[in-house]
């Protein structure tokens, strides 16, 4: 997938332009799809204006974090802050996803009334609304519009910084150690290794997915969605994987509370029991998978690829 199919509109530049310079272009684009996306999440009309909302705040996270050792304090300051913004709108997030998928995820048990399910819907529900006047908080406070004025004056680095190196070498750098990283995280993980070292890995690759679409204009298209490609289908098995992972655990959740209460009908537990254990079946048989698709992406002709487009060693 290419930069523009992943809806970023980016800017452009040369290879040679200092590398604050660049980082403070992309940055601003990310903030324009941040203040794009207020009045939607907002009106809570269309749960996709917070999720792009929060993937440009992993992206400029990301992008801060890959090239810190060149960006100046006007930037680096604004790590911090996209942190706080984004555990503030992980929840609301977490239970839009939940009750977008809850049909989806319930007809994995086909013999279950969808009756039965309908006090966890109503769980769902009453922890969003309390997520949901979390989030608006969060946007509507001080901190938020304050780290939004130093996000627009971070453009202003441009007058600045003159000893910056150049933006080709630095994003190559730094795309070499998120690939590197992740060939080394996943080369680790076995049959015995937790969930978490798989969720640890997605969001790895998310990393190296953001890094490459981003600097994708100073390479050949061709080659840099075959390798987005390769990462994009092992990040596909990762996410099913998580998805199982995370529904498992907030049904498990809500069926031990439902267990101790004298209300809810019994018929519901018992429901909420299997769709338990179909979910915690569909988590190992993706598990299974992950080797397979892994394999791909640590072959050494990817290697290869990466080393050719970024100088990784192969």
């Amino acid at each position: 997938m290419s930069p523009k199919a992943a809806g970023m509109d980016l800017p452009e530049f040369a290879a040679d332009l200092p590398t604050a310079q660049a980082a403070a272009l992309l940055l601003k684009q990310q903030l324009a799809v941040l203040t794009a996306n207020e009045a939607g999440i907002a009106a809570d009309g269309d749960s996709e204006c917070l999720h792009r909302f929060r993937v440009a705040v992993r992206r400029s996270r990301t992008l801060i974090q890959a090239l810190k050792q060149h960006l100046p304090p006007s930037i680096l300051g604004l790590g911090e802050d996209l942190k706080w913004l984004s555990a503030a709108t992980s929840p609301l997030r977490d239970l839009d996803v939940h009750l977008a998928g809850f049909e989806t995820m319930t007809r994995l048990v086909p013999d279950e009334p969808k009756s039965a399910f309908e006090p966890m819907r109503a769980v769902l529900e009453k922890r969003r609304l309390a997520a949901r006047r979390k989030a608006l908080a969060a946007l509507r406070s001080t901190r938020y519009q304050a780290l939004k004025r130093r996000w627009r004056s971070s453009d202003k680095v441009r007058l600045r910084i003159v000893d910056s190196p150049p933006i080709g070498p630095a994003a190559d750098a730094a795309i070499e150690r998120a690939y590197a990283r992740a060939l080394k995280k996943g080369g680790r993980i076995t049959k015995k290794s937790p969930a978490e070292a798989l969720h640890a890995l997605r969001k790895d690759g998310k990393k190296l997915r953001y890094l490459m679409e981003f600097f994708a204009p100073l390479k050949q298209e061709e080659a840099i969605e075959g390798a987005i490609r390769t990462l994009k289908e092992l990040q596909d098995c990762l996410g099913k994987h998580q998805d199982f992972a995370v529904q498992h655990a907030v049904v498990r959740k809500i069926r031990l509370q439902f267990q101790k209460d004298t209300v809810t009908p019994k018929a519901t537990v018992a429901a909420l029991a299997h769709l338990e254990a179909v979910l915690a079946q569909g988590q190992r048989q993706t598990r299974a998978r992950f080797a397979d698709l892994f394999a791909p992406f640590a072959a050494a002709k990817t290697q290869r690829l990466f080393h050719e487009l970024y100088g990784a060693t192969p």
